[in-house]
């Protein structure tokens, strides 16, 4: 007979369609030892691979191989016998052996027309689970397609309750955040291009001095040159990226054990991100380094902002980083560092009113002229170093720390008055104890401490206690008070939180 494929071909596609759903075998309970089985036609509507089925058609298909082996071997032993007999010379003398001949030429008929039929039956199964095994790399690609975008978005909302005083210029009462806010309405996306392109997309659209505005936060476009898997590999990012200084820079908000991150970091680095791009590469042993080059400021720099421009303010003269990290189960240590220039400011004339006796209307002496001397352009240097150790002396408590020290001119504004006009030494640092009570619930407490460096006296130190509750993986409640010390004119200016976040 002859066939257009072999017995051997034949139950190597059974196989291949039994491993495919080897992890959803089911039994279909249609089986039944020694009887032939067709396999129903699939529904015309039916656009979905069933792993049930294909286990059945491969079922179907190894019982049928093995039983047109059978009939094989049935058949070759049945020619023999008739050739046996033919040999034998008895048909021509003996009635008995020609009926004997006969009933041997009919069953061996017999036995061909059901081989035939089994044949027509296998072709059909495997027709059928070559159809199904057809749609695979569409499948394939489809969930491929499905995971190539990726969201990742958080809202925390918030009551505030900051302490009531003169700020450190004199004038009237500051007028504080309190009360009910929107603090962070984050949408973020991930895009995967190939399997070494990605880009991110994250804005908040609850900025701004209403908390109703739109502002981009990340933009960043990434090339793996060598993907990273158990180790760091090697990377390139370009965009709108959290500048790699220290740790807390790059650590989202949505993870931190205080609302905002340290004072220092929210002065010198405003806003946390820069514009330009820099290199990951990973050395080995849970060690990598990075080298960047860099607009000169950040993008909510005070100076940067009041550009109302993209632009670098010093032109083509860029600022670098550099780091260098190593990461374990238990601990992480890093050291970093950052060099540029901070651009000078022009002089100017600021018109300030204050309404000394309330009457909403301008008195003489209410009005003053503040001139602003010219600043020259200051250097910008840090040196950042960072630690994290869990399972410090107790498996539940967590240590964080980072310190800071270079050397800058502060950019603080107030109505558009520097408040240093001269380069000066800055130093700060944090630490941050953080106790996990549970699985549902953390203590933390936080001590900073920040020197401007501008002038004598003008240290500023903070204490913070947090309590953080989580309702399920991504909600959590936070609770926390901060305490804030100026050497010299202590403001009134400590702040009780309560935090709902929600996180996808």
């Amino acid at each position: 007979m002859n066939r257009s494929r072999t017995l051997r071909e034949i139950a190597a596609v059974a196989a291949a369609g039994l491993l495919i759903v080897g992890a959803h075998a089911q039994d279909s309970g249609q089986k039944e030892k020694g009887t032939i089985i067709l396999l129903p036609p699939a529904k015309k509507q039916q656009k979905e691979r069933d792993p049930g089925q294909v286990q059945w058609a491969s079922q179907q298909l190894q019982e049928r191989t093995k039983f047109l082996e059978a009939l094989e071997k049935r058949a070759a032993e049945a020619t023999k016998a008739i050739g046996e007999l033919a040999s034998s010379g008895k048909l021509t003398a003996s009635e008995e052996a020609l009926a004997l001949m006969k009933e041997m030429v009919q069953q061996l008929q017999e036995i061909r027309d059901m081989m035939q039929q089994i044949q027509r039956e296998i072709e059909g199964i495997l027709g059928w689970i070559e159809g199904q095994n057809e749609a695979l790399p569409i499948m394939a690609y489809d969930i491929e397609d499905l995971k190539r975008g990726k969201w990742s978005n958080y809202v925390q909302f918030q009551f505030t309750d900051t302490q009531e005083g003169p700020n450190s210029l004199g004038g009237s009462n500051r007028t504080n955040p309190d009360g009910f806010a929107m603090r962070r309405f984050r949408m973020g996306t991930t895009n995967k291009i190939d399997s070494k392109t990605s880009m991110k997309l994250s804005f908040d659209v609850s900025s701004g001095s209403t908390r109703t505005s739109a502002e981009l936060k990340d933009a960043i476009l990434k090339y793996d040159i060598i993907k990273s898997d158990v180790e760091v590999g090697t990377s390139v990012q370009a965009g709108q990226i959290a500048l790699p200084l220290g740790y807390e820079l790059e650590r989202s908000s949505s993870e931190r054990e205080f609302p905002e991150r340290a004072l220092y970091n929210r002065t010198m680095f405003a806003g946390e991100r820069g514009r330009g791009a820099y290199l990951t590469h990973g050395i080995g042993g849970g060690t990598w380094a990075t080298l960047g080059v860099w607009n000169a400021l950040t993008v909510a720099d005070p100076q940067q902002t009041a550009l109302a421009s993209y632009r670098n303010p010093m032109g083509t003269t860029m600022a670098m980083s550099a780091g260098l990290r190593h990461s374990s189960e238990t601990y992480e240590v890093g050291i970093s560092g950052f060099v540029g220039e901070r651009p000078g400011t022009p002089a100017s004339t600021i018109t300030s009113w204050t309404d000394l006796n309330g009457d909403k209307i301008v008195d003489p002496g209410e009005v003053k002229n503040t001139i602003v001397p010219a600043t020259s352009k200051a250097d910008r240097q840090y040196i950042f170093i960072d630690g994290v150790v869990v399972g410090f002396l107790d498996p539940k408590l967590t240590l964080r720390a980072e310190a800071m020290f270079g050397k800058d001119r502060v950019p603080t504004i107030s109505s558009s008055v520097p408040v240093s006009l001269a380069q000066s030494n800055v130093n700060g640092y944090h630490i941050i104890a953080s106790y996990n009570l549970n699985y549902r619930n953390t203590l933390a407490f936080r001590y900073e401490f920040f020197d401007p460096g501008y002038k004598v006296n003008d240290d500023i130190t903070g204490y913070g206690l947090s309590y953080i509750h989580y309702l399920n993986p991504g909600a959590k409640l936070v609770f926390a008070h901060e305490v804030s010390k100026e050497q010299g004119f202590d403001r009134k200016n400590n702040v009780t939180t309560l935090r709902v976040q929600l996180k996808l």
